[in-house]
């Protein structure tokens, strides 16, 4: 279960802070403006006769209008997984792997990008196959030890353009006791399928990498910092010249995003843990670093995914500021009378600089779900579907503020396509906003297939192709519309905002069932502990203010297959006087 510890997740929150800014610490105490204003500066200076002309650079005078968008490309998820079990409930070998494809029709077309694709599958399957090959051996070897590993890929940028995905690679540490990631990526030409250079957006490179390392710099300091010791010796001058060595070797690779660059550097490079360092075209601020056919391609609506493991920064509202985004799932086993099956039974959310920490319960478990970061008009919104069995969910949050809120939902999946011996149902990247492939739950509708759209206000809407989908999401009150099929009040769709915590001086706070002190205590929560807060409050008849939170009681137990299990979240209300 790859589930990053707290001063992980605070590394990363913290670094989306520091790093959000386009100027860094550099040799100098300049800034990077002045540091490009001086490149052009010089460049004018120098003869015509000496000059290259591949180098010569021309502020530009005015941002130009991306083009219009064409065609996005049809593409497909495709995950899978190998286990090897031992005499326990945990697999001794857990292995989950996903790869990109074009669909079949889509590939008739465009056979230069189905061949790069399958390319990069073959790339990602190798590394699995090799990992399993050593680990089957380390456990004919030894009788102790167990392996969880992962290939998976989130699509970074998906356009009539520009196609790239990531492969977040994270394997057993031997010496940390965690995991070790690396990475595989890709950036291609829609079109044709060819592997975009590095060389093809940047022009002016020298200023690209001074911004880029001093954007590093300032993470792997504080990572160092607070890894090992405040006193740790960090050497600045170091990061370029070492990140241009990690580029030229594979430890850092990069992908070109909606809105910029990404590099993502391997584990125990620079810093303990891998992470990810984003330049934006929008941090060129004279217009002399980046080539202007990418930098003009920046898009008005676009979607991507952020790693589980380690995540990444966006954008989130045009502001020029990075913001770190995470969400993944968290997993357990669950032992059955004829098997024994993971699942997940909830997912994490964190939000860059809101230092906040979502966590959405999924009762019953769920077996696949999967995250898109959905950008329309200046805002963006987390598209999250699951499955389990026949029934299906499709939600869309707004992502701002201090958290979620959730914005709509529909009783649907992403379309899948026939497995081809995968474990789990190839799906349709959600590509085109206007015309998302969805499988209905045949337990809420008669099944089939339907297309939805996302509007500028993050809404689902029914395009009308398909089967007819019944869409349920939010009125600009935060009510729900007579078409939604459910209760905004209920509490499977209403959803943990933030932390509180219980200051009391008895030492505890009671739980109830209801707003109230007439109502039945569930437990006694220590002062202390944290709740997640829901948005929804109410008033007693004495006046006093109550909160909904959900608390999850260590020594409560619940009824999973007729087996007790220790540990509950509950849910109930608690006085706000009571908590801080």
């Amino acid at each position: 279960m790859k589930r990053k510890s707290l001063s992980t997740i605070i590394i990363f929150l913290i670094a989306s802070m520091l790093l959000a800014g386009c100027q860094g610490s550099g040799n100098d105490s300049s800034d990077i403006s002045d540091k490009l204003k001086d490149k052009v500066s010089a460049a004018g200076e120098q003869d015509n006769a000496d000059e290259k002309p591949e180098q010569s650079k021309k502020k530009k005078t005015k941002k130009e209008k991306a083009k219009e968008p064409g065609e996005p490309p049809v593409l497909v998820m495709h995950k899978d997984s190998k286990y090897e079990w031992g005499d326990g409930s945990v697999p001794l070998i857990k292995h989950t792997f996903g790869y990109l494809l074009v669909d079949d029709e889509y590939a008739k077309d465009h056979k230069g990008l189905a061949d790069s694709l399958k390319d990069a599958r073959e790339e990602i399957i190798s590394k699995h196959e090799a990992a399993w090959d050593d680990e089957i051996k380390s456990v004919n070897e030894n009788s102790f030890g167990t392996y969880d590993d992962s290939w998976n890929t989130y699509v970074r940028r998906a356009d009539d353009s520009v196609v790239s995905f990531v492969n977040e690679c994270c394997t057993v540490d031997e010496y940390e006791g965690g995991y070790y990631t690396t990475y595989i990526a890709h950036s291609y030409y829609t079109d044709s399928g060819k592997e975009i250079k590095l060389t093809d957006i940047v022009d002016d490179e020298d200023a690209f990498y001074d911004l880029m390392a001093d954007k590093m710099a300032e993470y792997i300091e504080y990572a160092l910092k607070n890894k090992y010791a405040d006193d740790v010796d960090f050497d600045k001058n170091k990061v370029r010249p070492d990140m241009l060595d990690y580029l030229k070797d594979g430890g850092i690779t990069w992908t070109l995003d909606p809105q910029g660059i990404t590099f993502w550097e391997d584990s125990y490079l620079s810093a303990p843990e891998a992470f990810s360092t984003t330049v934006l075209f929008a941090d060129d601020k004279d217009g002399v670093i980046f080539n202007e056919e990418f930098a003009n391609d920046v898009r008005d609506e676009w979607i991507s995914q952020s790693p589980e493991a380690n995540g990444s920064y966006f954008d989130i509202d045009d502001s020029g500021k990075l913001e770190f985004v995470q969400a993944y799932p968290l997993y357990e086993v669950r032992d059955f009378e004829d098997s024994t099956e993971f699942f997940i039974n909830r997912y994490e959310v964190h939000i860059g600089s809101a230092n906040e920490e979502i966590m959405l319960d999924m009762p019953g478990g769920t077996d696949f779900l999967d995250f898109f970061y959905v950008h329309r008009d200046g805002r963006t919104y987390l598209l999250e579907s699951d499955y389990e069995y026949d029934t299906y969910s499709t939600y869309i949050f707004t992502v701002e503020g201090r958290g979620l809120e959730e914005a709509g939902f529909i009783a649907a999946r992403f379309e899948t396509t026939e497995p081809n011996g995968e474990t789990y149902d190839p799906y349709y990247i959600p590509t085109d906003l206007s015309n998302i492939r969805m499988m209905l739950d045949p337990n809420a509708t008669d099944g089939g297939t339907c297309t939805i759209s996302i509007n500028k206000n993050g809404r689902i809407e029914n395009t009308g192709k398909g089967s007819a989908a019944s869409v349920g999401q939010k009125t600009e009150e935060n009510e729900s519309t007579e078409e939604t099929g459910w209760d905004d009040t209920s509490e499977d769709h209403t959803i943990p905002e933030y932390f509180i915590y219980v200051i009391s001086p008895d030492g505890y706070a009671n739980l109830r069932t209801g707003p109230g002190t007439e109502y039945d205590v569930i437990c006694q929560i220590p002062t202390g502990d944290s709740m997640e807060v829901y948005r929804e409050t109410a008033t007693d008849k004495k006046g006093n203010k109550w909160l909904k939170v959900a608390y999850w009681h260590p020594e409560g137990t619940s009824q999973l297959d007729g087996s007790n299990e220790q540990g509950i979240t509950e849910i109930g209300w608690i006085a706000e006087s009571q908590v801080e």
